[in-house]
């Protein structure tokens, strides 16, 4: 499951970098820090997200749903902290660079449910 993830966050990161380069050009240096929060907050709940589903091995559809909304609801819980913090302590936030990367990172995210999961082949047998 973590080779999901992984792909995921390597995409999310290089949308964050895209978006912090394009929001630079647009908006100045302000606007670069802002998209690259935007991003950064999203792949914190998303690493939120999969710490809590990473390792589990549920065999009921109730343990699966369980799990499921308990780390979506600490992605919700991250992301609504570090959004707060973010405006709170950084005064000279581009809000519509930061939404925007946020928005866009967030998608990305939800990618992970379309990257197929491979096996492991046995090498010595």
């Amino acid at each position: 499951m973590w080779r999901q993830f992984h792909l995921i966050f390597a995409v999310q990161a290089a949308a964050t970098i895209g978006l912090a380069v394009l929001a630079g050009w647009l908006a100045g240096f302000d606007g670069a820090i802002s998209a690259g929060l935007g991003g950064l907050v999203s792949m914190v709940a998303g690493l939120g997200f999969a710490l809590m589903v990473a390792n589990k091995k549920n065999s009921s559809a109730e343990g699966v749903l369980r799990d499921a909304f308990r780390a979506e609801s600490v992605k919700v819980v991250l992301v609504i902290m570090l959004l707060w913090l973010v405006f709170k302590l950084y005064k000279e936030v581009v809000a519509a660079a930061l939404i925007g990367a946020f928005c866009i990172t967030i998608l990305i995210f939800g990618m992970a449910l379309f990257v197929p999961e491979t096996k492991q082949r046995n090498q010595g047998n």
